[in-house]
């Protein structure tokens, strides 16, 4: 019955999704042409990741009792599935979070120019000049108030269970920046879509938060790699954990 389920279920999210993310990708052009008010383009935005989490039908459970709602975080979270961005975008609504994301994501048409008009920003990593004013421009967005989510391993995992390495962007912007870090942890997403398909599977997405990391005033570049080693090896321990509780809820 299940199989049947998630069978009629793939006929119908792949194309609603597409429209959806076409249409409101498309408006959100036209209308940042017109008015150019951000906040109503970012409320589009937070319409577009609710209907894809709803028409995917995701089975979500979400721990983010540590974040305080008033506060600036840099996120940091592990990436599995193309679904990450509607699900964080959901869940971090509060803090309405900008992605820090590769240049190449900017050039998918209607979706790319949406990510502009909506504030998200982009790295470019072919060109180290322009890498670094792009982590700067992330650096000052996260001192005026405006919280980020970085994908420090750059790209998604094949088998959503393991932790790839790091890129040392994320905590030169956070020692920078000197705003909290907070690790999120994402598990079952790369069940649900695996890397390189769009077809569904059943599965339970848990998301967790773990406590802000303060990052000290006398920090400085040269605590970066010890920063990013603390954070993937906590981070990775926490994945190991939640990996246990997926197979008892499976």
């Amino acid at each position: 019955m299940q199989s049947w389920v998630y069978f009629l279920k793939n006929i119908f999210f792949l194309p609603a999704a597409l429209l959806t993310t076409g249409c409101i990708a498309g408006a959100i052009v036209i209308l940042a042409r017109i008015s150019g008010t951000t906040n109503f383009l970012q409320r589009l935005e937070k319409l577009w990741a609710r209907v894809v989490f709803r028409i995917a039908g995701l089975d979500i459970q979400a721990d983010l009792a540590q974040l305080d709602e008033d506060s600036t975080y840099l996120f940091i979270a592990n990436h599995q599935s193309l679904l990450d961005i509607p699900i964080l975008l959901y869940l971090l609504h509060t803090w309405y979070p900008r992605f820090v994301a590769k240049k190449s994501l900017f050039a998918i048409p209607l979706f790319g120019p949406g990510m502009g008009r909506t504030g998200h920003l982009g790295v470019d990593r072919e060109n180290s000049r322009q890498g670094m004013r792009d982590m700067q421009e992330a650096v000052h967005r996260l001192q005026q108030g405006q919280s980020l989510v970085i994908f420090p391993e750059g790209t998604r995992t094949e088998d959503g269970n393991t932790l790839q390495d790091f890129h040392i962007g994320a905590f030169v912007i956070a020692l920078k920046a000197k705003v909290p870090i907070v690790p999120v942890l994402i598990k079952g997403s790369g069940r649900v879509m695996p890397k390189g398909s769009c077809i569904l599977h059943p599965g339970a997405v848990r998301v967790k938060a773990l406590p802000p990391r303060d990052i000290p005033d006398d920090a400085t570049l040269k605590d970066r790699n010890g920063l990013k080693t603390a954070l993937w090896a906590e981070m990775d321990t926490t994945l190991m954990e939640m990996e246990q509780w997926t197979m008892k809820s499976g």
